[in-house]
């Protein structure tokens, strides 16, 4: 999209003066209006709740889009039904459109809709805190034990998100961590109706995407998505405590596109059986990093949970994969209690070590 073009909506929009009989003082949340290529997000103060809230529209340059746009209005579904989840970002106010109304040379009258609805206004995002650094290794695991509730949470309604990435889990002015943009997500019940009836490419963004999402195989069983999600989330913990991208050490984009192109090449029917057969091979081909060799920003006491954490949630092999949300939080817990009490697990692992060795 022309730079140009965003600018004129972001200013068609900053010029409302009240929104929907509630919403003043409109401006973008950054000089882009979000990073999103298919909405624009502004802040504004809501006179109903009497606060600053986030208002997110559909950009109207992709309005030919059908699937964009009903995904964009599927977000708004599903943040309804969720309702007021901790770990979710609330909906302020529902699916609403205004139109501009726009004349051009002799007086032949345009319409622009601008589909909408507000959200909780953020302070940041995970991706920016990793950019940045400061957090501590127990507020990491802290923020991502919140990360992964907030997965579970809409696991649990069959919801799969299948766009996790640091940059959709927003940091509160509270400092806790609240999941966003549900526009790729699905609901995967057997009774609700897909968006699209195939597959060409894997939603989501192609850095924190599972192999078997390159394979395809959502396009012949949609409920693999949820592993995926867990896949996405172990990359995103590697990336928290390395500052690094999981992916660069795994794949380059020609080999994740040959995969697909030899997946689409099979019938949707015997995907999952002809992935199966190289998918071990996909795995010891590609062996994931410790997180030894970051330095000292990983604490030493925890480098072998982490990698064990980290690694069994990005397992490539989705069959192997830990997809178990308390055994999650257990070693997410076990890694907390061993920071704050590094001295004593020192000595009790040091006297574990001494017995070992005292045996014949």
């Amino acid at each position: 999209m022309p730079e140009e073009n965003r600018e004129a909506y972001l200013r068609l929009i900053e010029q409302i003066t009240f929104l929907d009989n509630r919403f003043a003082n409109i401006k973008r949340v950054n000089p882009v209006g979000g990073g999103g290529c298919f909405s624009l997000v502004f802040e504004s103060f809501d006179q109903i709740s009497n606060r600053k809230v986030a208002i997110k529209f559909y950009n109207p340059h992709h309005q030919g889009n059908a699937y964009r746009l009903e995904s964009f209005k599927r977000e708004a579904k599903l943040l309804e039904e969720i309702g007021g989840s901790r770990d979710i970002v609330h909906l302020v106010a529902p699916l609403s459109e205004f139109v501009h109304r726009q004349e051009f040379e002799g007086g032949i009258p345009f319409e622009i809709p601008f589909p909408h609805y507000a959200l909780e206004l953020a302070k940041s995002d995970v991706e920016t805190a990793i950019a940045e650094g400061g957090w501590s290794p127990e507020r990491i695991l802290r923020a991502f034990r919140g990360m992964c509730r907030a997965s579970q949470c809409i696991h649990r309604l069959l919801v799969a998100h299948r766009d996790l990435k640091p940059s959709n889990f927003l940091v509160m002015s509270d400092r806790s961590i609240k999941l966003a943009d549900l526009g790729a997500a699905r609901k995967i019940d057997g009774y609700t109706d897909p968006l699209s009836a195939s597959y060409a490419y894997p939603p989501g963004d192609k850095r924190y995407v599972a192999p078997e999402m390159f394979a395809l195989l959502h396009d012949s069983d949609p409920a693999v998505a949820f592993g995926a999600d867990i896949y996405s989330l172990g990359a995103i913990l590697f990336e928290m405590f390395s500052g690094s991208q999981l992916v660069t050490f795994l794949f380059d984009e020609s080999y994740t596109e040959q995969l697909m192109e030899v997946m689409r090449a099979v019938s949707s029917e015997k995907r999952r059986e002809t992935y199966h057969n190289f998918v071990e091979s996909i795995a010891t081909g590609h062996p994931l990093p410790s997180l030894a060799a970051f330095g000292s920003y990983v604490p030493r006491c925890i480098r072998r949970q982490l990698d064990e954490l980290y690694m069994s949630m990005a397992n490539l092999d989705y069959r192997k994969r830990l997809c178990h949300y308390q055994t999650i939080f257990r070693k997410i817990d076990v890694c907390v209690w061993i920071l704050r009490h590094e001295e004593q697990y020192r000595r009790w692992r040091d006297l574990k070590h001494r017995r070992q060795s005292k045996r014949p």
